[in-house]
């Protein structure tokens, strides 16, 4: 099978070479690493050439956007220009493991049942402590079921391996709002085709300046969620019309489950734009479907308490 790494940059002159060489030193070399630089107004692209120069890795590509894309642009586009059978995206600021794509390609091979395959990973913060995450490392092979918080997505995009037929596909169903690893989840969920491996093949930095942090806080506020719901809403819209149109095995389970989360959204939506108390006690029976049910209390604080 032939592999790609799809990495995105912006600003990562800090921790960006010790990925780079966790890319180097994989024991199954990639068989083209693919490089979008999405306007760095620090040291990053020269990092990436240097390090291209002096390890004559041929097989690397660097490409500087000319316009600022946007991570979420900036991954679909490189993912779509990966030619491999198996696509990785790859973040700037991690640390793969020698053994991530020699692992994750064997287990693609056994499966041809599996478009999307996740792995564990460990994350390591500032101050210098380790978690392992989402799961126990306990080395099974598990399919993801489509459970009531199905837009729950517990793993990041530097986790996943994509058969390169879904990432294709993703094209015809993608709008521009939807972060990539969110709907590549999604799309291998609803197709019954999403699978995890209890093993942790990756150290994923955490750090206070990364893009996931730092939207994490923006999305405190009665504007951000309700932007959030719209494009929600939106999401499912467009995993129906995927559903139906690939007539998948789990056909009818995705549909009638993807109708209770439209009203899911239609409801905490409705919530949003009331703020009426009487809504967010409604709003319990719906528990089941947040990502995390501690995010029901969340409406009550943000919508009573915060009213930002």
């Amino acid at each position: 099978m032939r592999i790609s790494i799809v990495m995105t940059t912006y600003n990562g002159e800090n921790y960006i070479l010790e990925q780079l060489n966790s890319l180097y030193n994989q024991n199954r070399k990639p068989d083209e690493v693919l490089i979008f630089d999405d306007g760095s107004t620090d040291s990053t692209v020269s990092v990436i050439n240097r390090f291209i120069t002096e390890n004559k890795c041929d097989n690397w590509k660097l490409t500087i956007n000319g316009k600022n894309k946007g991570w979420r642009k900036n991954f679909m586009v490189g993912i779509w220009n990966a030619s491999g059978d198996l696509i990785f995206p790859c973040d700037q600021d991690d640390i793969w493991h020698a053994d991530k794509l020699e692992k994750m390609e064997q287990i693609m091979i056994n499966n041809q049942e599996i478009s999307v395959l996740v792995s564990n990973c460990k994350n390591f913060y500032e101050d210098g402590s380790t978690k392992i995450m989402p799961k126990r490392n306990d080395g099974k092979l598990e399919k993801v079921e489509i459970k009531k918080n199905c837009m729950t997505v517990d793993y990041p995009g530097c986790t996943y391996c994509i058969r390169r037929q879904l990432a294709q596909l993703s094209k015809k169903y993608y709008s521009k709002e939807y972060a990539h690893d969110d709907f590549i989840w999604r799309l291998g969920l609803f197709s019954g085709s999403l699978y995890s491996i209890n093993e942790d093949l990756i150290d994923y930095r955490r750090h206070k300046d990364s893009t996931y942090s730092i939207e994490v806080v923006g999305m405190k506020t009665i504007a951000e969620k309700k932007k959030w719901l719209s494009m929600t809403e939106s999401c499912v819209e467009d995993l129906s019309r995927f559903v139906v149109e690939q007539n998948f095995n789990n056909k009818n389970e995705a549909l009638q489950m993807l109708e209770k989360v439209k009203l899911w959204v239609i409801q905490r939506t409705k919530l949003y734009n009331s703020q009426s108390i009487w809504q967010a006690i409604r709003m319990i029976k719906y528990i089941n479907y947040y990502q995390r049910k501690r995010q029901y209390l969340g409406d009550w604080y943000i919508i009573f308490f915060n009213r930002k």
